[in-house]
């Protein structure tokens, strides 16, 4: 089936003009990828702000992913943590994966593996691969945790078995070195 992305956009601009949060991310999402209409950050910027005041968590995640990357506003590493927190307070997985990131490179924080793998494991719970994958890398290389290749293995595993690349290499890698 083709999508109908100009179709979409109507319908969440009604629901949108009636402070619908869904409706407000998904606009957003429509203008940041340029699906159907000309790509705008800035107006995907304005709707995920409505959205993420009304509490949406996808909204807030999209935020801090436009703050990071520096689409359409000025790179704010700080600005890019607070909203992912506040995603991250409502669970959301991709949120609690790069907050554990920026932990782990120091990006905008002081470095802290500890916080990184506090973060990671949150994500991974709720079934992050790319947050086991990289729990998997702390435990083969020791960084905040004793090295333990077969709890990185294991990590790997579910990484791998989601469908995660290199996960999957990963995993593959570990075997071979026993």
């Amino acid at each position: 089936m083709k999508r109908d992305y100009a179709l979409a956009r109507q319908w969440f601009e009604k629901a949108a003009a009636q402070d619908h949060p869904g409706a407000q991310y998904n606009l957003g999402r429509l203008y940041a990828e340029g699906l159907g209409v000309k790509q705008d950050h800035a107006k995907a910027h304005t709707y995920w702000e409505k959205a993420a005041a009304k509490g949406e968590d996808t909204a807030q995640y999209a935020l801090g992913v436009l703050y990071a990357e520096s689409w359409g506003v000025p790179r704010d590493d700080a600005r890019a943590r607070i909203w992912w927190e506040k995603a991250a307070a409502r669970r959301n997985p991709q949120a609690l994966h790069n907050l554990g990131y920026f932990y782990y490179e120091g990006r905008g924080v002081r470095r802290d593996y500890a916080k990184a793998r506090n973060y990671w494991e949150q994500a991974a719970r709720e079934g992050f691969f790319a947050s086991q994958m990289y729990l998997g890398i702390l435990y083969e290389e020791g960084k905040g945790v004793k090295r333990d290749p077969d709890t990185a293995r294991q990590w790997y595993d579910r990484a791998c078995k989601q469908g995660c690349e290199e996960g999957c290499e990963r995993y593959a890698r570990l075997g071979r070195e026993r």
